[in-house]
């Protein structure tokens, strides 16, 4: 069965409640939209939120070092 994951990529804001632009993205598995990210230019400002066929399933922040901790998103 073919899944729809899909990356929404939101610019972190200072401001409490803000939220940046956005960018949207389709991958074939989980593992290339985390790849994606890891390799995104910008991923320092920005936070990942992977959709699983519309269920929020990972969510992904890039540290000062810049790795990428991902962990599971369960609303």
């Amino acid at each position: 069965m073919k899944h729809l994951i899909r990356m929404f990529l939101t610019l972190r804001s200072p401001e409490p409640g803000r939220t940046g632009r956005r960018e949207k993205s389709d991958h074939a598995t989980v593992e290339d939209a985390k790849a994606a990210f890891a390799r995104h230019p910008n991923r320092r400002h920005l936070e990942a939120l992977i959709y699983v066929d519309g269920t929020a399933s990972w969510m992904g922040e890039c540290d000062e070092s810049g790795a990428v901790e991902w962990r599971a998103w369960n609303l």
